[in-house]
């Protein structure tokens, strides 16, 4: 069996939630999705069941997975990206975790086909600052958390469409 589970979809006011990666796209938008749930509940493994169904979507660019539980856990994945995805050799010792923030964005920016996962992200704190730019609309982003929705607008963190709310895991 695979990973499955009972999903319900949170309507964002507009009374549509079908078609809306179509419409992100098509205005140049980065196609935007987070998975909430209680721990334990398997945003992680549901998150890496799509991706592995999703691959090739996403083979030429790749898929950037980065855990942001702390901003120590975000600035040290973003490091690896730069480093070791990316290849930005000169930034293995930057001390400057915003000079490799900025090259990370630009990349995404200049490239299509690439999904960014950002992994319990469960503190809107953690992530403020840290959500791709809208002109990087050639890719996809993924966040898994614990936390709601209205949890990143009080903090000043847009999300944009609506969460994926994972409530159990079934069996197949």
């Amino acid at each position: 069996g695979g990973v499955g589970g009972e999903t319900k979809g949170e309507d964002d006011g507009d009374g549509e939630t079908k078609g809306a990666d179509a419409a992100a796209t098509a205005r140049g938008q980065i196609i935007t999705q987070a998975v909430n749930g209680v721990g334990g509940v398997g945003k992680t493994d549901t998150v890496v069941e799509c991706v592995h169904r999703c691959r090739d979507l996403f083979e030429e660019t790749g898929v950037f997975w980065v855990t942001a539980e702390t901003t120590a856990m975000l600035e040290e994945g973003f490091r690896h990206l730069a480093v070791v995805d990316m290849g930005f050799d000169h930034l293995a010792e930057e001390k400057d975790i915003a000079v490799i923030r900025v090259e990370v964005f630009k990349v995404l920016r200049q490239r299509t086909g690439w999904l960014l996962v950002y992994d319990n992200a469960d503190n809107p704190d953690v992530v403020q600052g840290w959500l791709p730019p809208s002109d990087a609309s050639g890719g996809c982003f993924v966040m898994t958390s614990r936390a709601s929705k209205e949890s990143f607008r009080r903090a000043g963190v847009t999300v944009a469409g609506s969460p994926i709310e994972l409530d159990s895991l079934g069996q197949e």
